[in-house]
């Protein structure tokens, strides 16, 4: 399933309508993003309720403008939320999460001390590193690279500088051509 940042419609009725039309920019295709994620999360749940399994994928938001192209998006949207889903033929152990001091803040953003981090990243560090390790090709691949820890291994393996810059080129590419970019 891939769930789309979408005003193509309602441009549609502003155009015919003889309305302002205010949507043709990055605000708009954040708010159709947010709206997109809370649609994928409400099917995931309703999903998994009825025995399903999901995976989101990742690629979905950096891989944009292809899947537009795949999917015959009109104008004004974009792909930025995906997910495959199936009964499962296994019943993996749950990804390592972090802890909630680490994402739940009260009142303010509490900023975090050194300690702070090694604590909530002491749990991810050992099995996030044991999982990866735990695959050969990856195993060989991060052996090569003379990676040391978790934190290197996403920057230097996994998500490196130059794949988020060609990403974030794609989302912006794919932006302009959807015509989200229309700003003074």
């Amino acid at each position: 399933m891939t769930f789309c940042s979408d005003f193509h419609r309602m441009r549609l009725w502003l155009k015919e309508r003889e309305a302002e039309d205010n949507f043709d920019n990055f605000m708009s295709f954040m708010i159709g993003g947010i709206d997109a994620v809370i649609a994928a999360q409400n099917a995931a749940l309703a999903a998994e309720a009825e025995g399903l399994g999901i995976c989101y994928m990742g690629t979905t938001l950096a891989s944009c403008k292809q899947i537009a192209k795949i999917l015959k998006c009109p104008d004004n949207v974009v792909p930025v939320a995906g997910f495959v889903m199936g009964y499962p033929n296994e019943n993996p152990s749950p990804r390592d999460r972090l802890p909630l001091e680490g994402i739940i803040h009260r009142d303010t953003y509490k900023d975090y001390s050194t300690d702070d981090i090694n604590r909530i990243y002491q749990e991810r560090d050992v099995n996030g590193w044991n999982r990866y390790m735990s695959m050969p090709d990856l195993k060989e691949l991060v052996e090569k690279s003379g990676v040391k820890n978790l934190a290197q291994l996403y920057t230097t393996v996994k998500y490196t500088r130059e794949s988020h810059i060609k990403y974030s080129k794609n989302i912006l590419d794919c932006l302009k051509e959807q015509d989200y970019t229309n700003h003074d």
